[in-house]
């Protein structure tokens, strides 16, 4: 390297340096103050910082593993799990799609237990996207049947609702959302049974 390169890379080297020092907190700056390089600096905050950052990292994946949705929308409750899910993946530690379809259906709760027993029978492994597109659907399937329950005009199709029920429309959701999606539409409504209307 000419000297001029060299003059150049201790000037870049020595103001990253300065600029994390002036990130960090009153407690670490005695701990690298006295450094001469950035990857000196660098090396002795990995050995300071990473206990935590392994701590704080099993602590996410526990709040993943026990977020559950309650009283909470489904729009909610996946919200809640992306923010896990992508704190998780800024400190270069992603969540595999499997692990997030199975921390998602261990959360919903006894209102979803036949979605979730159905979701894990299904055939082919449903993605984390279709997760969501199914299961918002699911939620409007559950409103509607409640509120058929909750009206006396509606007392004659209480019968027709059930597990059985439940499985038959969630297999062809399933299947409309996955056929629908493949071709490029958007633009989804459903009848008051679940099934796709198609919007050309």
């Amino acid at each position: 390297m000419t000297s001029s390169t060299v003059i150049l890379w201790e000037w870049q080297d020595e103001l990253i340096r300065n600029w994390i020092i002036s990130s960090l907190s009153e407690a670490a700056v005695p701990h690298v103050v006295s450094t001469v390089t950035l990857h000196d600096a660098w090396m002795i905050l990995s050995r300071i910082f990473a206990p935590l950052l392994l701590t704080y990292v099993l602590d996410l994946k526990d709040k993943l593993s026990r977020v559950q949705k309650a009283s909470e929308s489904v729009t909610e409750y996946i919200l809640s799990i992306w923010t896990i899910v992508n704190t998780l993946a800024v400190i270069a530690q992603p969540v595999c799609d499997d692990d997030l379809v199975l921390a998602t259906l261990r959360g919903l709760g006894a209102d979803y237990r036949d979605f979730t027993t159905t979701i894990h029978l299904h055939v082919e492994p449903v993605t984390f996207v279709e997760l969501i597109g199914v299961l918002l659907i699911y939620e409007g399937y559950l409103l509607s049947t409640h509120n058929d329950v909750a009206s006396p005009l509606s007392t004659a199709n209480v019968t027709s609702i059930g597990p059985a029920s439940d499985t038959k429309h969630l297999n062809s959701w399933t299947a409309n959302y996955r056929g629908y999606h493949s071709r490029g539409h958007h633009n989804n409504n459903y009848n008051s049974d679940g099934s796709l209307i198609e919007v050309i």
